[in-house]
């Protein structure tokens, strides 16, 4: 079975050839293929180059698109750094209370800037495996 066919046949309840496997390999993928992490997380052509080659070195069977809890609210506008092969970090607490609700800017996704890269990175994927892996967006 494909991951795809493996991913589908599962969630209507078919027989399996093996459970799919769903592990999240952020960081992981990131160090397998050598790409620092804060690349990982800005460009959405390292993520995908990253869990492409983890995914099928590792048999994971799903294309993910999530690097960090940042992208959302970097695009509401937060401030969240990016330290060299590092974690995101936000350093603010960005909303602490209903008040602070008035501090998100309204954005559209496709003229975003890291909403945008998520976004992207699902058409790579489907320009690329899309017909041998699911692929799965993520909104924190």
């Amino acid at each position: 079975m494909t991951p795809k066919e493996r991913v589908l046949a599962r969630l209507s309840g078919k027989p399996v050839d093996r459970p799919p496997n769903f592990n999240i390999i952020m960081c992981f993928a990131a160090k397998y293929c050598d790409i620092p992490y804060d690349k990982f997380c800005l460009d959405y052509k390292y993520l995908v180059e990253a869990f492409m080659k983890a995914s099928e070195d590792f048999g994971v069977d799903l294309m993910n698109t999530m690097s960090d809890p940042y992208r959302e609210t970097y695009d509401f506008g937060g401030t969240i750094e990016f330290p060299t092969d590092s974690l995101p970090l936000c350093k603010e607490r960005f909303i602490q209370s209903a008040n602070d609700l008035k501090k998100l800017k309204s954005f559209d996704p496709l003229s975003s800037t890291r909403m945008l890269d998520r976004i992207r990175a699902i058409e790579l994927y489907k320009s690329e495996v899309g017909e041998h892996y699911p692929i799965m967006g993520w909104v924190e």
